[in-house]
């Protein structure tokens, strides 16, 4: 089976029917937005040519965090023939932005999204095609539960966009309720073999030198980089 999933993926986006499931494997990153983000645009303005009696987009595209949003609406801005793009940053943002524009394009996180839903300042029903970038950020981030209830409102015959960075067991049981049998395109990104990890000391002004020494002295590591704000704070790490 896994020879098979790997022989399915291809690596050209060129040639996906109208109504046909994708999934794109990319790294979660800025660059990596165009990728999915101009065909499905190419696809929903062929659907919006054949139906436009609905109001409302036609392309929702549902991130993790507000930045990402903010990176997709950046991207399609920068397209050819760019479309009109409201990104959710907040659901009381994105309510009077929506209340002042009908755009081609919405995109959000999905509590944001979902909150605008369940008060009526989105409406999904014109929705022709549905991205979900990056759904396995998404389901880390513990937000699968409104990530699901906004693909249970948006309308069964929509083309849905899959992007995840890694194909793991919880994006396929995704992909299998919600985009069954899509084709594959690109490949799955190597996971790094340590998470990073983060741990901060808060200390007073005067006593950073102090706490730099014990902290060097604990950790002991064979290099460290060190980054000020001012010369006063290089003279004191050094």
């Amino acid at each position: 089976m896994e020879q098979q999933r790997d022989e399915g993926i291809e690596r050209e986006h060129t040639g996906i029917a109208r109504n046909q499931h994708v999934l794109y494997l990319l790294p979660h990153e800025p660059a990596a937005v165009a990728q999915f983000l101009a065909p499905a645009l190419e696809r929903a303005a062929g659907a919006e040519r054949d139906d436009a009696s609905s109001p409302g987009p036609r392309l929702l595209v549902i991130t993790p965090d507000a930045e990402t949003a903010v990176d997709v609406a950046r991207t399609a801005s920068h397209l050819p023939a760019p479309p009109s793009v409201v990104p959710v940053t907040s659901a009381r943002r994105g309510a009077r932005l929506l209340a002042a524009r009908a755009p081609d394009v919405v995109t959000g996180a999905p509590e944001a999204l979902l909150e605008l839903v369940r008060a009526s300042a989105l409406k999904l029903d014109a929705v022709r095609v549905l991205a979900v970038a990056w759904v396995d950020v998404i389901i880390d981030s513990g937000a699968t539960a409104a990530l699901e209830s906004l693909l249970n409102e948006v309308p069964k015959e929509t083309a849905r966009t899959i992007v995840a960075a890694q194909d793991t067991p919880a994006v396929e049981a995704i992909v299998e309720r919600y985009a069954r049998r899509p084709r594959r395109v690109g490949t799955p990104a190597e996971s790094s073999s340590e998470p990073l990890a983060l741990r901060y000391l808060v200390t007073p002004a005067a006593a950073r030198p102090a706490a730099l020494r014990r902290l060097l002295d604990e950790l002991d590591p064979p290099a460290a980089a060190i980054y000020v704000h001012h010369d006063q704070s290089a003279e004191e790490a050094a």
